[in-house]
């Protein structure tokens, strides 16, 4: 069809400002930050080549984030994405540029990916350097930021509920249910967060926050998927409430540490290309479903959850009973001492397998070492798999 005859027939039609403008008044007055604190905050801005420059510096500059710089090469849309390794806030390279023009009297790197709905961040260390943060951390603060403004103003609901991942962190749940949130799990993908959500909000219940740890987030019921635009607003407040108060967003960690303890999360992956990676992956998954270890990293292995078949297995009495009923997935998790877990999903859509340890209950040093060990002898297990 001609692009004139289109237009005729009104099967093209044009997104205009108004668009930007309804959504602008949706989420502004979600802000829980203080404008004359958002003055004070350096802000460094990347939509990745993508869809985020429309919106994200408007809303910053609409809360008043003056010390707002955009990575200027970054900010024209452009598909092959010719500035960055990959287009991905997951991945710390990505952050190059922005670093390069970052100086001293900046605080905060923000980032989308290129469809604005995932959201990555650095900030500054406790020495200035910067560093990087993964998608648990960030849910971790942004959700305690939201519950703890709520209950200081009086708008915590007795009802409310955070939606999250059966992979993202245990220290989400541990905040959600300190500030009396009741918690769903679901499996991966934010069309499975959205559906809970919905349920629970036909049940009586009120949505509060939804995540997963692969850097999504929503808040409220604004839209049906996860929003890296309100998220930038919503941590550039966050981080902008902190440095009034001469503090960072790692004090904040450090604090909510104090609280719920310890924990160290973090994503590994094997890749396994072609087809003969495939039936790799598939052994490797097949082995730890029917011999799993009984320790990695010096930790006993006491409970194994088998998503595909529904079906928890105590590994040291060899009782079963049902799983957590959610939709059949190849996912296992592995539920060791003090908490700790390792969860194992081949990758939907790359020729890999995830694995997300989430561990606690010791200082961070002995964690690290832990975390060293796990993903050793999960590779020498992979080979003998192999």
């Amino acid at each position: 069809m001609e692009l004139s005859e289109a237009k005729k027939t009104g099967l093209l039609q044009y997104i205009g400002e108004e668009s930007d403008q309804y959504y602008i008044d949706l989420v502004a007055p979600m802000a829980l930050g203080s404008k004359d604190a958002n003055k004070k905050l350096g802000v460094i801005y990347s939509p990745f080549h993508g869809t985020g420059g429309r919106m994200v510096p408007k809303l910053l500059q609409l809360r008043n984030f003056e010390r707002l710089k955009t990575v200027s090469e970054q900010m024209v849309p452009n598909g092959d994405f010719p500035t960055l390794p990959s287009p991905n806030p997951e991945d710390p390279k990505a952050f190059g540029l922005a670093l390069e023009k970052a100086n001293d009297d900046d605080d905060m790197i923000l980032t989308n990916d290129p469809d604005a709905d995932r959201l990555g961040v650095m900030v500054r260390g406790k020495n200035r350097d910067w560093q990087w943060l993964n998608g648990n951390l960030i849910g971790v603060l942004l959700l305690d930021q939201m519950l703890s403004s709520l209950q200081k103003t009086g708008g915590l609901p007795p009802n409310g509920v955070l939606v999250t991942t059966i992979v993202t962190s245990p220290l989400m749940t541990k905040v959600a249910r300190f500030y009396g949130l009741e918690v769903i799990q679901t499996l991966t993908g934010f069309k499975w967060i959205r559906d809970a959500a919905l349920r629970a909000e036909q049940s009586g219940k009120q949505f509060i926050f939804g995540m997963e740890e692969s850097h999504g987030y929503l808040c409220g019921n604004h839209t049906g998927d996860k929003d890296g635009v309100w998220a930038a607003m919503a941590f550039a407040e966050l981080g902008a409430s902190l440095k009034a108060e001469e503090k960072t967003p790692f004090d904040q960690l450090d604090l909510i540490y104090q609280r719920h303890g310890n924990h160290l999360d973090s994503l590994f992956t094997i890749n396994h290309p072609g087809e003969e990676g495939k039936q790799k992956i598939f052994r490797m998954i097949e082995d730890l479903r029917q011999n799993p270890p009984s320790t990695f990293g010096g930790l006993r292995c006491l409970k194994r959850v088998d998503v595909l078949n529904n079906i928890e297995t105590d590994l040291l009495t060899r009782s079963e009973r049902p799983g957590p009923g959610l939709p059949s997935s190849n996912v296992l998790i592995l539920e060791m001492e003090k908490g700790n877990r390792i969860i194992a999903r081949p990758s939907g859509t790359e020729p890999k397998i995830k694995f997300y340890f989430n561990l606690n209950g010791d200082e961070m040093p002995v964690l690290e070492d832990k975390l060293k060990r796990i993903k050793q002898e999960l590779q020498e297990f992979q080979q003998q798999s192999g």
